[in-house]
């Protein structure tokens, strides 16, 4: 990349001064002004330099509170949301105390930490295990990534002295052919743009405590727990600098006993098990007579005499976890926006015709997202952007895609996600036509600049070109799954942040320098300062956008955001010292050929980012998803509470919900 630049440089320099050399007019240039070129480009490389070894200094203390900081945030934030914060009003302190009890196992006891325990024990009961491996089981919608994420929360609001940085990941990510540290090191470099190195150097020194969660979703429908398994041997494994690794993972009760076999040799090695038992008739009781507020105990009335008098009724069990209460919520408090009468009454479950735990759950499930739609808009947030039906349609199709990933092995060498929606990975939702579209795209924009190129310069240019333009369309193509740019301008708060200023500074004054000379020779001196006052903030705009950034806490649409912006950046900002030029002191067009190069070099960036390609996915799914769907995905989240958050990626609220609206997605497209 360093050497593309400076021969960028060197490029245009000869190219401004080549018509003077070309007419013999030697004279015009100054001995001075090539000696200023020559230190131009020295100072050039010795920013790179001052670039290359600021990156190499790496604080290791520091990067860990910061880590910590942004972790902490995104997760305090994230388990209010699954507590049941609205945006308005933090019922945390009106959720269900979970308990879990310690299973039998032959490699860890939990000596010192106890037989049992609860959610808000959590902290408390994980710091007494000794070694620190903890797996969480339970039934599905028992609480275990709840239970997961208060542990990682509560972690981080009172540390003591060693402890490592807890930071969850989706256990899809988690590749097959990797390891522990690589996952790791990914997740911290795509979930918070950290630089890799740094990224690298917290999880060698061990700062870092990694919550897997979902570890029986990444084998779901394959026949086996090829995966799962291989995740397991990798977690038994590894060790670091401080012996065997810490580690926290959650995993359904089932999966987690299938691989538990010991008798095969697969076996969770000195992880103390616990598993989320069932809520209790008494605190489900308790649980809705708190929510639902004194005034609308009579509705619910015969809700409460079946959890209170009939334990082994099919409403009981259906409602024996928070999931599940949750839904019968959401669905038996919508109100009619015009008369504000409830919509449902909760009195409809009692009904003989719901004879057992799956008929009722496939009730709550079906009226769930209007539900949902309908209390995000009473609450005065975007009342009238999406009906149900079209939530409904959306959803589904994400969810069938999603569903249908578990039965692919590779789209284009990679494995697809089942969870996870990761807004830069989505185009495989229409096949390959988003990538054919972009390369297409690309290589006929890239045809018409080179011909007009080639029709307006020089002749000692337009082979240089040619050869530029060729291996330019070569390397778009080639790109399979482009990765958002991680732009961020230095911050000068922090000693990495004073070391990327200089550089860019002296890197802009160094670039701007060179044209300004190089300009100055042939047109004047007036037109030369202009072209340093012009250039200079072009190239330090440069380097900030091509070096990675200083890491940020990301949302699931940050990533794509930045790549717009990226884009933007490489395609325009050529545009403006040329502009400026051309209506300051009116160059002639031998100067205005550099525009070419670097317009053209800032469109191939473009026309290969991952920002691009989710475009081309938004066209090719006109009907099926929405135009603006990273909006929209950020409305169910945040408003309609119908998903949830993972690092950069968005998760249907539960794996029932998805599982329930993929047929649906299926029937319509059939």
């Amino acid at each position: 990349m360093w050497l593309a630049i400076v021969a960028l440089l060197v490029a245009g320099a000869v190219g401004v001064t080549w018509p003077a050399i070309q007419q013999g007019q030697w004279d015009g240039i100054d001995p001075g002004g090539v000696l200023g070129i020559a230190l131009g480009l020295a100072a050039t490389v010795i920013a790179s330099r001052q670039v290359v070894r600021a990156q190499r200094i790496i604080d290791v203390d520091y990067w860990a509170r910061w880590l910590a900081d942004h972790v902490g945030r995104a997760e305090a934030r994230e388990l209010r949301h699954l507590l049941g914060y609205d945006g308005q009003t933090d019922l945390a302190d009106r959720s269900i105390d979970v308990e879990f009890v310690l299973q039998p196992t032959s490699g860890h006891q939990a000596t010192g930490a106890g037989r049992s325990g609860r959610l808000t024990e959590v902290v408390d009961y994980y710091r007494k295990l000794k070694p620190r491996r903890l797996a969480i089981t339970g039934a599905p919608g028992a609480g275990k990534t709840v239970l997961a994420v208060r542990l990682i929360v509560g972690l981080l609001a009172d540390p003591a002295p060693g402890d490592r940085v807890p930071v969850r990941l989706p256990a899809a990510e988690c590749d097959a052919e990797g390891s522990l540290p690589t996952w790791l090191i990914s997740h911290l470099v795509t979930a918070f743009s950290m630089p890799r190195r740094v990224a690298t150097a917290l999880v060698e020194a061990g700062r870092v405590l990694p919550v897997i969660d979902g570890l029986d979703e990444v084998d779901l429908d394959t026949g086996g727990l090829p995966h799962a398994t291989r995740v397991l041997h990798e977690l038994n494994s590894h060790a670091d600098i401080a012996g065997k690794t810490d580690v926290v993972l959650t995993c359904r009760t089932e999966q987690f006993a299938a691989l538990n076999q010991p008798q095969s040799g697969i076996q969770a090695q000195d992880f103390a098990t616990v598993q989320i038992i069932p809520v209790v008739a008494s605190s489900a009781l308790s649980f809705l007579e708190t929510r639902v507020g004194t005034g609308d105990l009579p509705r619910w009335g015969e809700v409460f005499d079946t959890l209170d008098f009939h334990p082994d009724a099919p409403l009981t069990r259906a409602l024996a976890n928070p999931w599940r209460l949750t839904l019968a919520l959401t669905v038996y408090q919508q109100r009619d926006p015009a008369t504000r009468a409830f919509v449902r009454e909760p009195v409809e479950l009692t009904d003989p015709g719901y004879d057992s735990p799956q008929k009722i759950r496939d009730r709550l499930l079906a009226d769930y997202i209007g539900a949902s739609v309908a209390i995000a808009g009473a609450n005065g947030r975007n009342v009238s952007r999406y009906s149900a039906e079209q939530v409904h349609a959306w959803l589904g199709t994400l969810a069938g895609y999603l569903n249908g990933n578990r039965r692919k092995q590779l789209f284009n060498g990679r494995k697809l996600p089942s969870t996870e929606i990761v807004l830069h990975e989505l185009w495989p939702l229409a096949g390959d036509r988003p990538r054919l579209l972009t390369n297409t795209l690309a290589g006929a924009s890239s045809f018409m600049i080179l011909l007009a190129v080639l029709l307006s310069i020089h002749a000692p240019s337009r082979l240089m070109l040619s050869l530029v333009g060729a291996l330019a369309l070569t390397r778009v193509t080639s790109v399979t799954w482009p990765d958002p740019w991680r732009v961020s301008l230095p911050r000068p708060r922090t000693h990495l942040g004073h070391r990327r200023l200089a550089a860019g500074a002296l890197f802009g004054l160094a670039g701007g320098t060179l044209i300004g000379l190089a300009t100055g020779l042939t047109r004047g001196f007036i037109p030369g300062i202009v072209a340093v006052a012009a250039f200079t903030p072009l190239f330090a705009l440069y380097l900030w956008l091509l070096i990675p950034g200083d890491g940020a806490s990301l949302s699931p649409g940050d990533p794509l955001r930045k790549d717009v912006v990226a884009g933007l950046a490489f395609v325009f900002l050529p545009c403006l010292p040329f502009t400026l030029a051309y209506v300051l002191v009116g160059f002639e067009n031998s100067l205005f050929w550099l525009l070419w190069p670097l317009f053209w070099f800032g469109l191939i960036q473009a026309s290969r980012r991952a920002s691009t390609r989710y475009l081309a996915l938004i066209m090719c799914t006109r009907g099926r998803l929405p135009w603006r769907l990273s909006r929209f995905l950020r409305w169910c989240y945040r408003d309609a509470g119908i998903l949830r958050v993972a690092g950069i990626s968005y998760q249907f609220r539960h794996r029932e919900l998805q599982d329930f609206l993929a047929p649906t997605h299926v029937k319509r497209s059939s």
